[in-house]
């Protein structure tokens, strides 16, 4: 990914401005006052900072910057998520970003003609900037960055990913161990409820069309005089009164039998009269007895009709209660009974997910260890590289070093040891910060509090041509670079800045020529006089352009032979040293 171009329009002193930076070293210079700085402060405004009205040029009621990025493919991940979350397209594999400053009304901004929050656009200027301006937007600055900075170093991703994977696992067990928890106090009065239904219906004793049974015994039980009454009149009719002045149905039915039995002699046809009503004799002897024990049995007292009134009341009392008829209610207590076992689980449920919970954790203790490890190899080799670029860069009392610490976390944390559990995040449990002494015998102390813009900026490309080959961010601004440096020092940092492009785009302000001899692309920015206000432009220098501004910058506006003469024998140099390390 590059910056391709820039568009500035009626932004302080520049009224229209387009510039077009390439890959690697990119040297913007110019008289004090051209409007140098603005390219810089425009990105400034168009990512990060709130852009105030004063900055828009006078006369105009607005102020635009827009910005082009080429970018390769594949996109990087974090840029991509950014684009898939606003349904941004990707146009001739670039993006165009722009915003319109206005003296009245919010300032708007744009990707891809999509109109989009400032916040997203802050978001993808973290990714794809690093800018070391006055205003310090510098990710090397930002604590937040620095354990992703040493991972990279220490090619720690895999580590991550799995640790992160195992987060991932975890969370969805801790969440899983809430739910049931959470459910486990519900399900203890359900539980209570559910088990008090089965026992009222259990004491119940349900039987299946038992409610039917019970209604025809209690319309017999209701008439229970009279079906005596009837049944005795019955069974004198079938086998005659106790004091045999009745004539029976059986009286009748045995002389009958006797008749046709006497007849059966005399004629063979009676024989079958005979042996029915034989058959009919018996039978009307059996209903006799039945009759006579049912008539036994009848309860006149009350007592079994008030029992049957009683259990259908039980009974039409249950069927109201649960709104289900006998059949329902027996199908609805055996499934409670069901629910109940599976509620009864629910401990053993919660004591399953503890130990998983338990064995996740001690895998990622196990992973935190053997990252916190690789940590610590990592940044001690770290160290030692952005020691020896600081000497080279002048800075040989500076001392850079890596704070790695933990947080104890007895409740919550992973056991890293027997005796000791430590806090944790998607990274493991470890806390990384970069710090610097800036005096021999000082205290180290965390690198944002570094106070010059010049040491900052040395120290940035220190640490950043250290991590030349494994920084994410594809580009990288320096401004004032050169507070405070002199010529030999000032060639180191050329040096580094060239390095540093072999591997970023590299934007650049520079005083100094022994910094912009090593220019891929050496821009000048001018103060332009108007008919009537002064505006700024920037060129593209040629070979001789270049040099004559480096002999410039050497001296004077008026330089000399001999000044011609330096610069020439600084691009010699120049171009000597970058040959070398190109067959390096």
């Amino acid at each position: 990914m590059k910056l391709s171009e820039l568009r500035i329009k009626s932004l302080g002193i520049i009224e229209e401005l387009v510039w077009q930076p390439e890959d690697g070293l990119n040297i913007i210079t110019g008289e004090t006052g051209a409007g140098k700085s603005l390219i810089v402060e425009a990105l400034d405004i168009l990512f990060f900072s709130r852009a105030d009205e004063l900055v828009i040029r006078h006369g105009a009621n607005q102020a635009s910057i827009e910005a082009y990025f080429s970018l390769e493919s594949p996109v990087p991940a974090s840029l991509q998520a950014i684009l898939e979350e606003k349904e941004i397209e990707i146009d001739s594999d670039g993006l165009l970003i722009e915003t319109q400053i206005r003296k009245q009304g919010r300032s708007t901004y744009r990707v891809n003609a999509t109109p989009v929050p400032k916040s997203i656009v802050s978001q993808f200027g973290c990714i794809s900037i690093d800018m070391h301006t006055q205003a310090q937007h510098l990710t090397l600055f930002n604590q937040a960055n620095h354990l992703d900075i040493l991972d990279d170093f220490g090619h720690i991703g895999e580590y991550k990913k799995l640790f992160g994977e195992m987060l991932s696992r975890l969370n969805k067990l801790h969440a899983d161990r809430k739910t049931v928890e959470r459910d486990a106090l519900e399900t203890e009065r359900r539980r209570d409820f559910i088990t008090y239904q089965i026992n009222e219906l259990n004491r119940a004793d349900l039987k299946a069309g038992e409610d039917l049974s019970l209604e025809a015994e209690l319309q017999t039980l209701a008439s229970a005089e009279k079906i005596k009454e009837l049944g005795q009149r019955l069974h004198i009719v079938i086998t005659g009164g106790v004091d045999n002045e009745s004539v029976s149905a059986l009286d009748c039915c045995g002389q009958g039998l006797e008749l046709s039995t006497q007849l059966s002699y005399l004629d063979s046809h009676f024989s079958s009269i005979a042996e029915q009503l034989e058959q009919i004799n018996a039978n009307l002897e059996d209903l006799g007895h039945e009759i006579s024990r049912y008539n036994d049995n009848i309860d006149t007292s009350g007592a079994r009709l008030e029992e049957v009134e009683n259990r259908l009341d039980t009974l039409k009392n249950l069927k109201k209660k649960y709104n289900k008829n006998i059949e329902q209610l027996i199908e609805f207590r055996d499934e409670a009974a069901g629910e109940l076992e599976k509620l009864e689980s629910i401990p053993v449920n919660l004591k399953k997910l503890d130990t998983e919970i338990e064995s996740v954790k001690l895998k990622m203790a196990a992973l935190a260890v053997k990252m916190h490890d690789a940590r610590k190899a990592a940044a001690r080799q770290l160290e030692k590289s952005v020691n020896k670029e600081l000497s080279e860069l002048g800075m040989s009392g500076v001392a850079f070093a890596i704070l790695i610490e933990n947080e104890e976390d007895e409740q919550n944390g992973l056991p890293v040891s027997e005796n000791m559990k430590l806090a944790y995040n998607k990274n493991g449990t470890d806390i990384i910060t970069f710090t610097a002494s800036t005096n021999p015998g000082e205290p180290q102390k965390p690198l944002q509090n570094i106070a010059s813009t010049g040491e900052a900026s040395r120290f940035t490309l220190a640490v950043k041509n250290s991590l030349a080959q494994t920084d994410s961010v594809p580009i990288m601004i320096f401004d004032e670079i050169d507070i405070g440096v002199g010529g030999r020092s000032g060639e180191v940092i050329g040096k580094k800045l060239w390095s540093l492009s072999r591997h970023h785009q590299i934007i650049c302000i520079t005083h100094l020529p022994q910094i912009a001899v090593f220019a891929d692309q050496h821009f000048r920015v001018t103060k332009v006089a108007g008919e009537e206000r002064n505006t700024s432009q920037i060129d593209l220098l040629d070979e001789r352009e270049h040099l004559q501004e480096l002999a410039e910058m050497l001296s004077s506006k008026e330089y000399s032979d001999q000044a011609m003469e330096a610069a020439d024998d600084l691009c010699r140099k120049a171009a000597m040293w970058k040959k070398s390390q190109a067959q390096d």
